[in-house]
């Protein structure tokens, strides 16, 4: 998107703030799911709660990604998505293993 900074805010301006939220908020939903189905091998949890740990980590990403296009992209997104890997590393697991634990 930086490479293509004129393109990508055309098409950016082109939508309702709701319509990219929802249009990145879907993407990312489904990286989650995918992602949570490979970390919750073994654990049982009530399907709300794992509806809840992906809706959380979910909007956590769209947010950084949404302040990112905020601030006109200036931060390195390489630096921000090692960043966000090394925050969500683990605690995605643990997440699932708290609702897990009370279930």
């Amino acid at each position: 998107m930086q490479r293509n900074h004129d393109q990508a805010y055309a098409v950016i301006r082109s939508l309702r703030h709701d319509e990219l939220e929802r249009f990145f908020h879907r993407s990312l939903r489904n990286m989650m799911q995918v992602i949570v189905g490979e970390l919750d091998d073994g654990l049982t949890l009530r399907p709300d709660d794992r509806e809840f740990v992906i809706d959380h980590y979910t909007l956590a990403v769209l947010g950084h990604l949404l302040h990112w296009l905020a601030t006109d992209m200036r931060d390195n997104p390489y630096l921000l998505i090692e960043r966000l890997e090394f925050i969500l590393h683990g605690s995605v697991r643990e997440s699932l293993e708290r609702f897990a634990s009370r279930a």
